[in-house]
């Protein structure tokens, strides 16, 4: 795992929203908004450029409030790995800063470009799930900057694709995660123990 002081290609963390108001969500600072601010971001953070950095992931298309940490997933376009994880503290939302990046480790190695990053609740931890370049990858992330391999699934069919031959969107309705399988269909996987996940069918 290493620690980098930035962060690449991020989009803005969030803006002013209708009317003058105090901003409630866990770990984000609250805010009262003038009317010029209204509608518009109020911080854009990373966007250093992949040359700053030996290796990781030079975008980013999904975020995730856990706890009270702003987690930024890292990947790349086209289905391309590796992925990594950015951690931010947003009790100031106008300046963003970044605690920690997770990456450079066998599970992030195979991330994906993903477009939603569903979580369970199970036996009282935090458990997420990922594409990978051959299947779903699970993570514990009860201490939410310090994620722990919680599992993987193969998952036949998936190699690395793009468009086609590739896991893409995901969705969790316990205790199912359903994965949108591009040319092969939706993959319906049972998680009720990430650690020994299985396919149950596919449509």
């Amino acid at each position: 795992m290493r620690h980098h002081a930035g962060v690449t290609a991020i989009a803005a963390i969030c803006g002013a929203l209708c009317v003058p108001a105090i901003v409630h969500a866990a770990g984000l600072g609250n805010m009262t908004y003038t009317a010029t601010e209204l509608e518009k971001p109020i911080a854009n953070f990373g966007g250093l450029g992949a040359s700053k950095f030996a290796s990781g992931p030079s975008g980013s298309n999904t975020a995730l409030m856990l706890r009270d940490v702003f987690i930024v997933m890292g990947s790349n376009d086209s289905g391309a790995p590796p992925g990594s994880f950015h951690f931010y503290d947003v009790k100031d939302p106008r300046n963003p800063r970044l605690l920690k990046t997770y990456d450079g480790t066998p599970e992030t190695s195979h991330l994906r470009e993903l477009h939603a990053m569903p979580v369970a609740i199970i036996g009282g931890k935090d458990i997420l799930v990922f594409p990978t370049t051959t299947g779903l990858q699970f993570f514990d992330f009860t201490d939410p900057m310090n994620p722990a391999p919680a599992g993987t699934l193969a998952l036949t069919g998936v190699n690395g694709g793009d468009y086609d031959n590739a896991a893409w969107m995901l969705s969790w309705a316990w205790p199912y995660v359903y994965a949108g399988g591009t040319g092969n269909g939706v993959y319906i996987v049972d998680a009720t123990d990430p650690a020994h996940a299985s396919l149950v069918t596919k449509v």
